[in-house]
């Protein structure tokens, strides 16, 4: 840049003509308007204003350099003017090179002050003599002081925003030369925390207490508004004569609301002030943390009889070999220790993956009580449950359970069938969509509105509607120009009603039927389709079981949180004169997964919680309710929005613990290793028969029971000696049902007492709990634990309550109604 060095040119600069109106150049039309001239008025100022920017920069004129002005401006936007304060301590002010105005302060702007005072409270800043506004720390609060020392050098930024100082505007201090800056408090674990959450912090840890032992925490003496946490060392303590693995223990808080719940001896401790401490469980906890101790069966069987009576389904054996008194019935038991238990149970770390398979304890339960109530499954989820990923929806994991619980039915019974999913489902004729039934999703059939299916082997159709305002309409059932049955709908409006629509005979396989309705209009809500194994063709039947499939593409734990949701899903129970329904809370990949449908953890908790308590309120508490956690995805498919996987998996278990809920966790398949999904989340159809085959493990006991025929006058019970051969029958499904007696009189415990065939003979040890009879037929008076081995061998392990086997009155166990899976 250098100004014109002509000999024409002037060595002063001349005074410029006055001015004129402002203008834009142009070329002027010849004849008509003159074109613009170049005044050396104009050009001076021109050249002046690009040699003032050099000057501002220091920079010396250089004819034969053509990149001055922007070195210039480069050099001029690195360089920071500091205004010096002008002002006092916690009032500063300070002057700009171009004084700033209320038109040009704006919501971003800069200062870089050095300060000439400390600050001692809250402050003020005010520039070129515009209204004070105060200054704010990075926590959005005032000043408290010592965020601004002596000479130290304050960058400034103006923020308007109305939640801040009721939108009139204020300097937040982004930096401070030594000073202490504000900091905002930490909600995550990657957060600084401030002064305030840590004085919380020493205050909470000055409250916790160490405890030598699990007896020692019992003698705490100091009341819950002293002392809040506390850690434990070791189950038995220091002094204890038995050596004891290391293990870290269970630390404990104190529940102050809880005044009445008892010692567990683990989860719970109550001390002597009447606290109730209660553990921060793992997710597997270790067993030597209950105080079990390799080759001790003492401690062994206290540790595995809290494991047993626990609510945690897994519980993890480190190195070493335990002794339990106490029988290994319910629980898995991983890791690469042993356990051997008293009933003949025996976990091996080093094989089959270090689990020792659990035998539901609902299978029990129905062994017991010889249960024979119809069960009615509803599977509430989403796209999953509704088969998304399978090729077919016969594919789908709700459908193959279907019929993997078909082929355990024994045969010979009345008892209905679900025949599957339907193929096809169309409508026809006039109808609408409606909001009503689980989905929110129902068909509205006016007068000649038809739906049309086609499905296997069924004699009987049942389906739930809800009665139009006006007038009361008819379905009838046809199939083949045949009508099979019709209902009346009747009842009131807006609520869910069971209808049975029955044809006389079995229909075959695929074929079509129409549901037709006429009069007035009718609201399905609802549709499923059984079949009878034998009796009359709709009757009742003995023991139906059957599969509700509530899935729905998109849905989160949203969608099944209102009241009429509800509702509708304990209506649609096609036995209500039986109240002891199963519902699978299959709900929670949208809530995860879905960046539309993401709920928190905490809020797909609540959701969970307002369900649970919805339906046990719905059902009288009679429901049997399980949890399922959801699949994990391949993180190249699908992450989780708002929060990680293990913290929704974590709510569940939560959940669990504080219903008393059994979970199925379906991230332990890990179906991504074996390849069983379609696209990273949704299994395909091999996923789907994974999934099918873990829940009928779990539901297989809670299902399926054989019917018990109690004898009015006793027969003679088979001697129970080593040989006995037992009654069974075996299923097309692998289930052998035992039936029969055997006479138990002088028989010890942990002896062969009978044997099934080897046909019958299961693959692996199953156990069982039988009835045992007084000998008059009247009532059962204990229950025994028998096991059955791969051999065949019958071993009887004792009673669990009752009286001795060598009671007089011929007492005799009974068999009717057992059964078990060879496989």
């Amino acid at each position: 840049m250098f100004r014109v060095d002509d000999i024409t040119a002037a060595q002063a600069l001349p005074v410029p003509e006055m001015a004129g109106p402002e203008g834009f150049f142009t070329e002027g039309v010849p004849g008509v308007t003159q074109a613009t001239r170049v005044r050396a008025s104009w050009l001076n100022m021109v050249q002046e204003e690009l040699c003032s920017i050099l000057t501002a920069a220091g920079m010396t004129h250089n004819k034969t350099s053509y990149n001055q002005v922007v070195t210039a401006i480069q050099t001029l936007i690195s360089q920071s003017s500091i205004i010096t304060d002008t002002g006092v301590a916690n009032a500063y002010s300070g002057v700009n090179v171009t004084p700033l105005t209320l038109g040009t302060l704006k919501h971003g702007t800069v200062q870089e002050v050095q300060c000439l005072h400390a600050n001692t409270g809250a402050s003020t800043y005010a520039p070129d003599g515009l209204a004070a506004k105060p200054i704010y720390g990075l926590g959005m609060q005032p000043l408290q002081g010592g965020e601004i020392v002596v000479n130290g050098i304050c960058d400034l930024l103006y923020f308007i925003n109305p939640a801040v100082n009721s939108g009139n505007g204020v300097w937040i201090l982004l930096s401070s030369t030594g000073g202490s800056l504000q900091v905002a408090p930490g909600t995550h674990t990657s957060h600084a925390v401030n002064m305030g959450q840590l004085a919380a912090l020493s205050t909470s840890l000055a409250n916790r207490l160490q405890f030598d032992s699990i007896a020692a925490l019992r003698l705490n003496t100091a009341p819950s508004s002293q002392v809040y946490s506390c850690g434990v060392t070791s189950y038995y303590g220091s002094t204890s004569t038995k050596i004891q693995p290391v293990a870290r223990q269970f630390d404990y808080y104190i529940q102050p609301t809880d005044t009445t719940s008892i010692d567990n001896g683990w989860s719970i401790i109550v001390d002597a002030a009447g606290n109730r401490w209660y553990a921060i469980i793992d997710k597997q906890p270790s067993v030597v943390q209950l105080g079990a101790i390799p080759g001790d069966a003492a401690s062994g069987t206290i540790a595995f009889a809290i494991t047993e009576a626990s609510n945690i389904d897994s519980w993890y054996v480190p190195a070493g070999t335990f002794i339990s008194g106490q029988p290994l019935l319910t629980k898995n038991y991983v890791g690469p220790g042993s356990v051997v238990a008293t009933n003949g149970v025996t976990h091996n770390g080093t094989t089959r993956n270090g689990m020792l398979k659990k035998i539901s304890g609902l299978a029990f339960g129905n062994a017991l009580q010889f249960s024979n109530f119809p069960r009615a499954v509803t599977i509430i989820g989403d796209s999953i449950t509704s088969g998304t990923g399978a090729s077919v929806q016969a594919n789908s994991y709700p459908a193959v359970l279907q019929k993997l619980l078909n082929n355990s039915l024994p045969f010979g019974q009345g008892s209905y069938q679900s025949g599957g999913m339907f193929n096809t489902v169309t409508l026809g004729g006039s109808y609408t969509r409606g909001t009503n039934g689980p989905g929110r999703n129902s068909v509205i059939l006016a007068p000649g509105g038809t739906i049309t299916f086609t499905a296997d082997y069924i004699d009987t159709v049942v389906f739930y509607f809800t009665r139009a305002a006006t007038g009361v309409g008819t379905l009838t059932l046809t199939s083949g120009g045949t009508t099979l049955g019709s209902q009346v709908c009747t009842g009131a409006p807006g609520t869910d009603v069971l209808g049975i629509l029955t044809q006389l005979a079995r229909g075959g396989k695929g074929v079509t039927y129409t549901i037709t309705c006429s009069v007035a209009p009718v609201e399905v809500t609802g549709i499923s389709a059984f079949h009878a194994l034998s009796g009359a063709a709709g009757s009742a039947g003995t023991n139906p079981y059957f599969i509700s499939v509530q899935g729905f593409s998109g849905y989160n734990t949203n969608n099944f949180t209102p009241a009429p949701v509800i509702a509708s899903l304990v209506a649609q129970n096609p036995y209500p004169q039986f109240n002891f329904e199963i519902f699978i809370l299959a709900i929670g990949t949208n809530d995860i997964f879905n960046v539309s449908t993401a709920n928190t953890s905490a809020q797909y908790k609540a959701n969970l919680s307002s369900i649970i308590t919805q339906l046990r309120a719905a059902t009288g508490t009679s429901c049997t309710i399980i949890l399922q956690v959801p699949l994990n995805a391949r993180s190249d498919f699908r992450t989780p929005v708002l929060e990680p996987f293990e913290n929704y998996r974590e709510a569940i278990y939560q959940l669990a613990r504080q219903f008393d809920l059994d979970v199925m966790d379906l991230s332990e398949l890990d179906l991504l290793t074996v390849g069983a999904t379609s696209d990273g989340l949704h299994p395909n159809d091999f996923g789907h028969s994974i999934i099918a085959s873990a829940w009928y493990e779990k539901l297989f006991g809670t299902l399926v029971t054989t019917p018990r025929v109690d004898p009015i006058v006793p027969v003679a019970p088979v001697t129970a000696v080593a040989g006995t051969l037992l009654q069974s029958t075996m299923t097309k499904g692998g289930v052998v049902n035992l039936s029969g007696q055997l006479l138990t009189s002088n028989v010890t415990s942990g002896t062969q007492i009978a044997s099934v065939a080897l046909s019958s003979a299961p693959l692996q040890q199953k156990v069982l709990i039988a009835p045992y009879w007084n000998g008059t037929g009247t009532y059962a008076q204990g229950a025994a634990i028998l096991s059955i081995l791969p051999s065949g061998s019958v071993v009887l392990y004792g009673t669990s309550i009752g009286p001795s086997y060598s009671a007089t009155g011929n007492p005799y166990i009974s068999l009717d109604g057992l059964s078990y899976v060879v496989s």
